[in-house]
């Protein structure tokens, strides 16, 4: 009888160790930090638990770069600590699907101008440490009252607002340059236009108003021809 209770003493002792030391496995080594690290167009990724996408790593050399929507077909929601750190990035288009900025993920760039889509996105407070001498050497675009622009104020970051140039509906900008109504700024429009230095959306507000000035000159000349016809 005495034997029987050691060994059941001894089997709940065991048990109670084994789960023990599962659960400092688990807490000590996360699914993610275990994950699988794959490779896509000189983005280094994990899978999340929830399907999505972490970034932890670029490897190209672009300076002027949108963020991927997808990576293997699964949605991009969070970019890594030091994920993007010292790639000589100047321009950045940060798309609506991330949700979350962590730690020096931009670090010590030579950024000028982020774009920042989503007005509820999580960003530490070192994501984009070390990128100018002069904080507002930096400009930060978001939507108006965004985490975005609350980042940008509490950092002495310039900020300029997506509100200022789009439609009442915030789907469309204001001008159709071309005939053509460029619908909210995405990463094909993004890429369309290299900054060089100027803001984005400045140099698609010069061309409209290039564009239409001449298209203005045109209907007036031939406005004139009709008359004197």
């Amino acid at each position: 009888m005495m034997e029987n209770c050691v060994k059941v003493t001894m089997y709940r002792s065991y048990s109670l160790l084994t789960f023990t030391l599962i659960v400092i496995y688990l807490f000590m080594f996360p699914t993610n930090a275990r994950a699988e690290v794959l490779n896509e167009n000189d983005f280094h990724f994990i899978v999340n638990n929830d399907d999505t996408v972490t970034i932890v790593k670029y490897e190209g050399k672009e300076s002027h770069l949108s963020i991927p929507n997808t990576l293997d077909e699964k949605k991009v929601t969070t970019i890594g600590e030091n994920a993007f750190q010292s790639k000589g990035l100047t321009n950045i288009f940060i798309p609506d699907c991330i949700t979350e900025i962590k730690a020096y993920a931009f670090a010590s760039n030579p950024l000028s101008t982020i774009y920042m889509m989503n007005a509820q996105m999580s960003i530490n407070e070192f994501a984009f440490a070390e990128n100018q001498v002069q904080k507002n050497d930096v400009t930060i675009w978001g939507y108006d009252e965004s985490t975005a622009m609350a980042f940008a104020d509490k950092y002495e970051h310039h900020f300029d607002s997506f509100d200022a140039v789009y439609g009442s509906d915030q789907h469309q900008l204001k001008f159709s340059p071309d005939g053509t109504t460029y619908t909210c700024l995405d990463a094909v429009i993004f890429n369309a236009f290299k900054p060089g230095g100027a803001i984005l959306l400045e140099q698609i507000k010069n061309k409209a108003d290039e564009t239409n000035f001449f298209i203005n000159i045109f209907k007036k000349i031939f406005s004139r021809w009709l008359i004197i016809i």
